[in-house]
């Protein structure tokens, strides 16, 4: 009953109109990579009203919240929901430049700096531990960290030289190309999950959020050369 009721209400909240759109996003992707991504939708879309829902985990949406979701996954979609794959994630380490004064270490080698961790409520993202594990190194010798459980703050942490954060692209890719992160180490690792766009199973979607899938389908095929 208590379900039911959400969803209701959720109905409510939710607009009806066609040229009013919902969207969910964790905060690293809203941050990071969507918010910026708004702005350019809104020149091209200057009569839809954007509604952006923050939330960090997927078991807090509820179905009837939103017309389209942006979430990174390492398995298959929710169930209640359908997905399709916008592009495969790539993982790295970075950092300030002056932090390692332009060095590239070795995985091994990391584990002498501060490394900034996001909390484990973030699961489906890769954390230390399967990265080290990934790169053949034991986690269990982390000796240095900083835990935190926003993303964006993890950014601003590197950023501002207080260690080495695990980036996602395209999610990092603003702050490497403005120069004020790096990359500290001379492997990545990939093909564990990606980024996907979710729609509630079931639901119609309204003309405002078919123009928002293609749109978001067109810009990424044009940044898919920096990807």
């Amino acid at each position: 009953m208590l379900t039911l009721c959400a969803e209701a209400t959720a109905q409510v909240i939710t607009h009806s109109g066609e040229q009013q759109l919902t969207l969910a996003c964790s905060s690293g992707v809203a941050a990071l990579w969507l918010g910026p991504l708004l702005g350019r939708y809104r020149d091209a879309f200057p009569a839809v009203d954007i509604r952006l829902r923050v939330v960090d985990g997927l078991d807090s949406l509820i179905r009837a919240e939103f017309d389209l979701a942006l979430y990174f996954l390492r398995e298959t979609s929710p169930t209640g929901l359908d997905s399709r794959l916008l592009f495969a994630e790539s993982v790295n380490a970075y950092c300030s430049p002056d932090y390692l004064n332009g060095q590239l270490l070795e995985p091994a080698q990391l584990l002498d700096h501060c490394l900034l961790m996001l909390e484990d409520g973030q699961r489906q993202w890769l954390s230390w531990g399967d990265w080290f594990g990934r790169q053949g190194v034991d986690a269990s010798l982390i000796r240095k960290r900083m835990t935190v459980n926003l993303y964006p703050v993890l950014v601003d942490l590197a950023v501002a030289g207080h260690g080495i954060v695990l980036g996602w692209q395209p999610m990092i890719d603003r702050h490497v190309q403005s120069g004020a992160l790096v990359p500290a180490c001379k492997k990545s690792v990939g093909a564990v999950g990606g980024y996907y766009l979710l729609t509630p199973s079931g639901k119609t979607p309204r003309r405002a959020a078919r123009a928002f899938e293609k749109w978001l389908t067109d810009e990424i095929t044009t940044l898919a050369p920096r990807l």
